[in-house]
């Protein structure tokens, strides 16, 4: 898949029996504790940003003394995705957990292999 500018959504359905779930009840969760998804991402139009980092973003380690502070992000070719799920638990928490998966992978590393 390809990023488009300035961005898209996308909506993520198992099947077609999904799709009409989907404009039956909406984002819920089916039978089988699945649901529809969308995926919603456009390119950062901001040039720096300040958060506060929950977690070491150098993951220097995994000591529990660790202090949140602020730092700013600046914006090299960074994207804003927003992802839609029907209800936060065990279905929501799998597509984050497996889209920052994906994201975060290194595909030269695969081809290493």
């Amino acid at each position: 898949m390809a990023w488009s500018e300035p961005g898209d959504e996308i909506l993520v359905a198992r099947d077609e029996e999904m799709l009409t779930f989907w404009d039956e009840a909406g984002y819920s969760l089916d039978e089988r504790d699945e649901g529809p998804f969308m995926l919603m991402y456009s390119p950062a139009r901001w040039k720096s940003l300040q958060v506060t980092a929950l977690e070491d973003p150098y993951a220097r380690s995994e000591e529990s003394n660790y202090d949140p502070y602020e730092i700013t992000l600046v914006e090299s070719g960074l994207w804003m995705i927003t992802v839609v799920v029907p209800e936060e638990g065990v279905f929501g928490r799998c597509v984050v957990d497996t889209l920052i998966a994906c994201l975060a992978s290194d595909p030269t590393e695969q081809q290493r292999r």
